[in-house]
C-alpha cells in the first residue's frame, strides 16, 4: 500500500473532525500543516510555517487585497448605495417588478466598485427590501430578489472570492477579473428578466412605483451616482488595456472614492477611521484564511497527498470535463454546508494538482468555482447570504420568506453555470484579448 494513504487518510479525519467541533478554518489548516510537519515531514521544516505565513502576506499579488477592502467600506459610509438604488428605481419603478429590476441593477453597479457580497447588501439591499415591502411587494420576492443581488458581488470584478481564488492557485488577478466581466453582466441581466417576468405574471407580487418624475427630475436625481460610475469604467478600463496592474488600480479607486466621499460631504475623518478599521479587520481575516491554506498545501504535498490524489483521479480514465464536472459536484455540496471562502481554501489544494494534470484553463475554472461559490452563498441550509439578510431584515421576514424567493434565481445561475462549461469563450474571450 502506497505509505502516502496513511498522511492522506488521517489528515482528512483531523480536518473534519475540526470543522464538527466548529474550529475556524485558518486555525485548522495550520494545525494540520504543523502536525503533517513533526509527523512526516521533519520538525525541521516547520520553518516553512514563518515563510509560507510571511510569503504569502508580503505577496505582490495580495496587495490589491486590502485597498480593494478599503474602497468597499468608504463606498459603505458614504452613502452611495441608496444613491445608486434610487437613481434606478426612478427610471424603472413604472414597470411590474421594476423596483426588483432596480435592487439587481443597483447590487450589480455598487459590486463593481465594492467587490464585497456583505457589503452590497448591508448598502444597496436593505434599503431596496424596505422600499419593495413598504410599496407592497410579495415578502419572498422581495427578500429573494435582495438575496441574490448581494451575490453579484462574488463575480462581477473586483471579487473578494477572485482575489482569494488567484492567491491560492497563483493566477493572474488582473485576468480572473476581466474574466468574471462577461459571465457577471449575464447574471445581472437574468436576474432582470425573472424579477419582470415574476412581476407581469404575477402583477399583485410587484406594484408599481407611483411617483412620476420629467425626465430633467431623473436626471437630477441621478447626477450623485455619475462620479462612481466613472471610477467603474476606468477600473475596467485599466484592467482590460493592461495600462495598471490591479494592486494600482486598486489604489487609484480608493482615492478617488475617498476624494468623492469629501467633495460630495458625505465623508468625515471619523468615518474614514471607521471604514478602515474594518478594512484592516477584514484583511486579516482574509490573510490569515490564506495563509493556512498555503502552509496547508505545502504539507499536502511534502507528504505526498498531492501525488496520490492526481496518480487517482488519472487512474479513473477521466477526461478535463469531466473531472471539472465532478469537481463542480463536489462545490454544489459543500456550498450548501461551508462558506465560499472556506470551500476554496479547502480544496484548492487537492484539486490544483489534478487540473495542472489534466491541462485544464485555470482561469476557466476559476470563473466556475466562484459561479459555484455564488449559489453556495444562496444555497441552504447554511447559505452565507441567507443568514446576512436574515440578519438585517425587517422582523417581518422570516428564513423561509428568503430561501423561497431565491430560489427561481438560482435557476439563472446553474443555467449560466452550464452555458460556461459548454461554452468556455464566454469567460475567456475577454482574457485572451488583453
Amino acid at each position: 500500500m502506497d505509505a502516502s494513504i496513511y498522511p492522506s487518510l488521517i489528515l482528512s479525519c483531523l480536518l473534519l473532525a475540526l470543522l464538527l467541533l466548529g474550529v475556524p478554518i485558518a486555525f485548522a489548516l495550520s494545525f494540520l500543516g504543523i502536525t503533517a510537519c513533526f509527523l512526516w515531514i521533519g520538525s525541521g521544516s516547520i520553518i516553512q510555517i514563518v515563510q509560507s505565513f510571511y510569503g504569502t502576506c508580503s505577496s505582490d499579488i495580495l496587495l490589491c487585497l486590502p485597498l480593494f477592502l478599503l474602497m468597499a467600506e468608504v463606498v459603505v459610509v458614504a452613502g452611495i448605495g441608496e444613491d445608486l438604488f434610487n437613481s434606478i428605481k426612478i427610471w424603472t419603478g413604472r414597470l411590474h417588478g421594476g423596483i426588483a429590476a432596480a435592487t439587481v441593477i443597483g447590487c450589480g453597479m455598487f459590486a463593481a466598485v465594492s467587490g464585497s457580497s456583505t457589503a452590497t447588501i448591508a448598502a444597496v439591499g436593505v434599503i431596496a427590501l424596505v422600499e419593495m415591502l413598504r410599496l407592497g411587494y410579495q415578502k419572498s420576492f422581495a427578500s429573494g430578489t435582495v438575496g441574490v443581488g448581494g451575490t453579484l458581488g462574488v463575480m462581477i470584478p473586483p471579487s473578494i472570492i477572485m482575489i482569494l481564488y488567484g492567491a491560492l492557485a497563483d493566477q493572474s488577478i488582473g485576468k480572473l477579473f476581466i474574466a468574471g466581466v462577461v459571465p457577471g453582466v449575464l447574471m445581472a441581466l437574468g436576474f432582470v428578466i425573472v424579477t419582470l417576468i415574476k412581476g407581469y405574471t404575477n402583477p399583485q407580487s410587484a406594484p408599481v412605483y407611483s411617483e412620476r418624475l420629467s425626465f430633467a427630475a431623473k436626471m437630477r436625481v441621478s447626477r450623485s451616482v455619475i462620479p462612481f460610475v466613472l471610477i467603474f469604467l476606468t477600473m475596467f478600463y485599466a484592467f482590460y488595456t493592461g495600462i495598471a496592474t490591479p494592486t494600482e488600480v486598486a489604489a487609484l479607486g480608493v482615492l478617488a472614492s475617498v476624494g468623492i466621499g469629501f467633495a460630495m460631504r458625505r465623508l468625515s475623518l471619523a468615518k474614514l477611521f471607521h471604514a478602515t478599521k474594518k478594512a484592516g479587520l477584514t484583511t486579516a481575516f482574509v490573510l490569515f484564511i490564506i495563509a493556512g491554506a498555503k502552509f496547508f498545501t505545502f504539507s499536502v504535498s511534502a507528504t505526498g497527498v498531492s501525488d496520490l490524489i492526481t496518480q487517482t483521479i488519472s487512474g479513473m480514465g477521466l477526461g478535463p470535463i469531466q473531472l471539472v464536472l465532478a469537481m463542480m459536484l463536489v462545490y454544489l455540496v459543500m456550498g450548501c454546508f461551508i462558506d465560499p471562502a472556506g470551500m476554496l481554501t479547502l480544496t484548492i489544494p487537492f484539486f490544483l494538482p489534478a487540473l495542472v494534470a489534466a491541462n485544464v484553463d485555470l482561469i476557466w475554472f476559476g470563473v466556475l468555482a466562484t459561479l459555484l461559490s455564488e449559489i453556495g452563498y444562496c444555497t441552504p441550509p447554511f447559505g452565507f447570504n441567507l443568514f446576512v439578510l436574515k440578519g438585517v431584515a425587517p422582523p417581518e421576514i422570516n428564513m423561509s420568506h428568503i430561501v423561497r424567493g431565491v430560489l427561481p434565481f438560482l435557476v439563472v445561475d446553474l443555467i449560466l453555470l452550464v452555458l460556461i462549461i459548454v461554452f468556455p469563450e464566454l469567460a475567456l474571450w475577454l482574457p485572451s484579448k488583453m
